[in-house]
């Protein structure tokens, strides 16, 4: 697209603490020929950058087609530019996409676009998906130390029973199986049970609301903190080093009508192992 002169347009991210995504504002800061050239350039949460694809798009009723880029990810950090005519209710839309191109995360807003104003623009990116996932994603953890997930769940309807697996596996059998305990948001009626899977690198862990019916493990957004993970590694230093993933994955999951739930979009997080005093390089 053939860039006008550069016009500064800063989005300065927020997180939210109940919705996995970005609070952006933006800020025209001059217009005299009709036309934005708006600059992207704001850092995302790590739900949003593990994914594979983003997209930007505004449209207007005056548009014949809409105006569409893609954003870049540079470290946590998505970039791009667009230009746009000036106008009313141009509507801003941001879109992530995950490998195969499934759209997992959205949001949008619709402005005005006044020539020589300044105009502010909020944009939530949340999961239009059900989504469970784990946090942080990306650890580099010292061996001998411990380190924590949560398993959190995002847009999951009614959700009553669960049970999932993580697989750890460990080349060098420096990750141990980890301790579990129950959410934050989970209620007395939610019970945690789980052990070893298929292999001792594999985990599953079950969460039922026992008032079957009519009982939910979810908040009426669809989100829960489900569970909390301690990991420990190994205090032997001369293992090999390795980097594991942990990887989430659906085993069944149901509704307070007892109706299986199939399209839970799973997760993984990454550890790298340093030795003390040594850091990796990523």
């Amino acid at each position: 697209m053939k860039k006008i002169k550069k016009l500064a347009v800063a989005f300065i991210l927020a997180v939210l603490a109940a919705i996995i995504g970005i609070n952006c504002s933006d800020r025209i800061v001059h217009n005299d020929s009709g036309m934005v050239t708006t600059q992207f350039k704001f850092n995302v949460s790590d739900a949003v950058a593990q994914l594979a694809m983003f997209r930007v798009t505004v449209s207007a009723e005056d548009f014949t087609d809409p105006i569409v880029n893609l954003l870049t990810l540079e470290g946590n950090e998505l970039v791009g530019e667009l230009e746009i005519p000036a106008g009313p209710a141009r509507t801003f839309t941001i879109e992530a996409y995950d490998s195969e191109v499934n759209l997992i995360y959205q949001g949008s807003t619709t402005r005005d676009l006044v020539r020589g104003e300044p105009v502010e623009i909020a944009i939530a990116l949340e999961p239009v998906v059900p989504i469970i996932y784990l946090t942080p994603r990306a650890l580099d953890v010292e061996m001998g130390s411990d380190f924590v997930l949560d398993v959190k769940a995002e847009n999951i309807e009614a959700l009553s029973t669960l049970q999932f697996e993580l697989d750890f596996t460990s080349e060098s059998g420096t990750i141990n199986q980890p301790t579990v305990e129950k959410g934050s948001t989970l209620g007395d009626s939610v019970g945690v049970s789980w052990g070893t899977g298929e292999s001792y690198t594999t985990i599953w862990i079950s969460l039922t609301d026992f008032r079957q019916g009519t009982g939910m493990i979810v908040d009426d957004t669809g989100y829960a903190d489900l569970a909390t993970l301690t990991f420990s590694t190994h205090s032997d230093t001369n293992l090999d080093l390795d980097t594991a993933y942990i990887k989430l994955s659906i085993v069944e999951a149901g509704d307070t009508l007892q109706n299986a739930i199939t399209d839970i979009y799973p997760d993984e997080a990454r550890v790298i192992l340093t030795r003390p005093d040594i850091i990796l390089q990523k």
